[in-house]
């Protein structure tokens, strides 16, 4: 897998944020806790939400798979 940055926006930072897919980086929706935000995103419709965990700082992300 390359390397490639998902999430940018500052406002993300120290939070879970569901995207639509490692190659289509549009947010549906973000949260603090990681369960909520597959449940909101899986309630808009999204069968296999890609769950990012955007770091404080520049650090690696850790990726969640639904």
């Amino acid at each position: 897998m390359d390397n490639r940055t998902l999430v940018t926006d500052p406002e993300m930072r120290g939070r879970y944020v569901a995207v639509v897919s490692a190659n289509d980086n549009t947010v549906i929706t973000s949260g603090t806790n990681r369960k909520e935000v597959k449940k909101r995103a899986l309630s808009q419709g999204f069968a296999l939400p890609l769950i990012v965990f955007v770091p404080q700082g520049h650090r690696t992300h850790c990726i969640h798979a639904h």
